[in-house]
């Protein structure tokens, strides 16, 4: 995976690559990262303090941009130690009538 400096301020096709060069994908799957991998990954570890920021402004701009620029659909759910959220799981799925 290639270093980023300030994910923010990548266009969606960069976004869009930076995942596809990262992540191979099956066909339906769910992977599990901590935030703190995420952070790490996005090089976002001081940027964003709290995890409802990172997740709003670096993971929902990533998933939009992958909507819109792929057949793929990706959707997360949280999964918290408390009130604090420690993981994010993904599901990354291809329609099935569409062929990539």
């Amino acid at each position: 995976c290639r270093c980023i400096k300030d994910y923010s301020e990548l266009s969606d096709a960069e976004k869009l690559s930076t995942l596809n060069d990262c992540v191979t994908l099956p066909e339906k799957g769910e992977f599990v990262f901590s935030i703190e991998y995420l952070r790490t990954f996005f090089n976002c570890e001081k940027k964003y303090s709290n995890a409802s920021d990172f997740i709003r402004r670096v993971i929902d701009s990533s998933i939009e941009a992958v909507r819109i620029n792929s057949l793929l659909r990706v959707s997360y759910r949280t999964i918290n130690k408390g009130r604090k959220i420690t993981h994010l799981v993904f599901k990354i799925a291809r329609p099935q009538n569409e062929v990539i």
